[in-house]
């Protein structure tokens, strides 16, 4: 596959903080040209506000094989619940909206730890490392989820989205999460055919 060169510049304004981010230059459509590093990774263990979003962020959904993405590459987390009685729907969503997401890494993995207001612990997801699309930026250490899924696909490529979640503590202490897509139809070999779903910065406080 002929590499593709894809410059993305953003600045955007989320409940009032701003977050712009430099010209980034991606390959290949799928996300697998080597820009991401096994070693070097910013310290992000703290425990930060989940305003919504942070728990979801760090537990991606399945990916859906196919003819190129083999169902080794489904799996990029595993989820474990602590509490030691059912966890409720109503329990969850108050969680993840008044409580907060535990982050630190234990061996290669990064462990995410979902907490009730009171700081109770409900779950806990295991970000597997050695998953070919997770792994840290060689400039600045920030960890960096990557999903692809395609479908119709054929000889000469197919429909596919790529998105992208990145994780950078900032100086501050709190969290930095960026989160990036894109869309190709009928065909991966040029850049996409529309703009991307989204391109957002969001930032989640530190709990001292």
């Amino acid at each position: 596959m002929n590499l593709l060169r894809l410059a993305l510049a953003f600045c955007i304004s989320i409940v009032g903080l701003t977050g712009c981010g430099a010209i980034l230059i991606y390959g290949d459509p799928r996300w697998e040209p080597p820009t991401l590093s096994k070693t070097g990774c910013m310290d992000l263990d703290g425990t930060y506000l989940n305003k919504g979003w942070l728990w979801d962020l760090a537990r991606p959904p399945p990916i859906i094989p196919s003819k190129r993405i083999p169902e080794s590459a489904m799996q990029l987390v595993t989820t474990t619940r602590l509490y030691k009685d059912r966890v409720t729907g109503d329990m969850q969503a108050d969680a993840k909206k008044n409580g907060a997401v535990s982050i630190h890494r234990e061996g290669l993995n990064w462990i995410f730890t979902l907490l009730a207001e009171d700081g109770t612990s409900y779950f806990q997801s295991t970000l597997l490392f050695d998953h070919p699309w997770v792994g840290c930026r060689y400039d600045n250490g920030a960890l960096v989820i990557r999903r692809f899924l395609e479908s119709h696909s054929g000889e000469t490529g197919g429909s596919a989205v790529a998105d992208e979640t990145e994780f950078y503590r900032r100086a501050d202490g709190s969290l930095e999460a960026r989160l990036r897509q894109r869309s190709w139809h009928r065909t991966m070999f040029k850049e996409p055919t529309r703009p991307p779903h989204f391109n957002r910065t969001l930032i989640f406080e530190s709990v001292k």
